[in-house]
């Protein structure tokens, strides 16, 4: 056998493409497994997502938190602005809870466009990036609610001097007598 033959006889054919209707339903079936389990996986990220907000409501700190998972700037050197991904705790829709924001800033920072969704709603690409920051979230909203904490303790003793001062420049008033029928 010539080394030509040799060659010629172990080099691959060319395959030739499968029709449409072969591709249609391969890809169709592929999708249908995916999707199911797609679809497994998230019904199963939810609840523990829930039972962290049931904690956190629970705990009622009434405070927003917000950290950024992902940002990249808008044309060359961010002269068009940024678009940023969050995680946060907030109300949306007059409901608390874990929150994913995409929000688009101009240069200067100011809100070009935004939009935000309660965490089991958000599109599953953001909840997979967000998820491994929830620790970041958690440290900085103890810090947000420590913070507001010590704001209001400050405030509350500057209001009820306040207060005090006030009632200290009202004169005494007897006590009104109820009116009532005279019989």
């Amino acid at each position: 056998m010539s080394a030509s033959r040799s060659l010629s006889t172990s080099a691959p054919r060319e395959s030739q493409p499968k029709p449409l209707h072969e591709r249609v339903s391969g890809a169709f079936e592929k999708l249908t497994a995916a999707a199911a389990e797609l679809n497994t996986v998230s019904d199963e990220l939810a609840k523990p997502i829930s039972a962290i907000e049931t904690v956190l409501q629970g705990l009622n700190p009434g405070v927003p938190a917000w950290i950024t998972f992902r940002s990249h700037t808008n044309g060359e050197f961010g002269e068009q602005g940024e678009t940023r991904y969050c995680l946060g705790y907030a109300k949306v829709s007059r409901k608390w809870g874990l929150v994913i924001l995409y929000m688009v800033v101009d240069p200067d920072g100011l809100p070009i466009t935004n939009e935000e969704w309660h965490f089991n709603d958000a599109p599953r690409r953001y909840r997979v990036q967000a998820l491994e920051k929830l620790p970041e979230l958690f440290e900085k909203l103890a810090e947000a609610a420590g913070k507001t904490a010590a704001d209001l303790r400050e405030r509350t003793t500057l209001t009820k001097q306040v207060a005090e001062t006030i009632n200290q420049m009202v004169p005494s008033r007897p006590a009104r007598r109820k009116a009532g029928r005279h019989g």
